[in-house]
């Protein structure tokens, strides 16, 4: 009873900073560079979960809006799995690559793997919720990863307001559409099925 008391606890006390991400996001990506989380850590406690929960309920999409079949719903998920998991990596490359060559700023991969991790559960978040009802205009809420970019360039970096422009136009590409370009390349490499 004590370790289920525990989880929830947690459960709650994450829902709980994760709303205050989207309430108060200075001050909570302040913390982000205090936050000496090891990425491996971080990878599988945060976002490997959300990624098989967005791919669940992709999987859950085709049952309820498409036309289901086996093969189709498995592949949804796993496409959807290693789309995100790509899109993850390649963000957290771009990151550190811009931040090395526009602006010569060595950054540890705990903090990388965060600031791109805070910009994925906005997609995350979104992915799920369209997963759940179909209004495809609600991915317009998706360049709300812009604002957190924007925040994370000054508190977490000190990017100057007049040099933020590249961090956040690589990075917020990255982020905003590689699991979705990743994703499309995986489903022309099978054309018979329909996803």
């Amino acid at each position: 009873m004590d370790k289920i008391k525990d989880f929830w606890n947690k459960v709650v006390q994450f829902f709980k900073q994760l709303l205050d991400l989207f309430k108060r996001p200075e001050e909570s990506l302040a913390q982000l560079k205090n936050n000496k989380v090891s990425e491996k850590v971080f990878f599988k406690k945060v976002i490997l979960p959300f990624i098989a929960i967005c791919s669940v309920f992709a999987a859950l999409n085709v049952v309820l809006y498409g036309s289901p079949t086996v093969a189709s719903v498995c592949v949804k998920m796993l496409f959807t799995f290693i789309a995100f998991v790509a899109a993850f990596f390649i963000s957290t490359t771009v990151c550190q690559k811009t931040l090395e060559l526009c602006y010569n700023q060595k950054t540890d991969k705990s903090t990388i793997y965060q600031v791109v991790g805070v910009g994925f559960l906005v997609i995350y978040l979104l992915s799920l919720l369209l997963s759940i009802v179909n209004m495809f205009f609600l991915w317009i809420l998706s360049f709300y990863v812009v604002y957190l970019l924007w925040i994370i360039a000054d508190v977490v970096f000190g990017i100057e307001e007049n040099n933020r422009g590249k961090f956040l136009f690589f990075n917020s590409i990255s982020i905003i559409f590689s699991e979705a370009l990743i994703y499309k390349i995986l489903t022309l490499l099978v054309p018979n099925l329909s996803l």
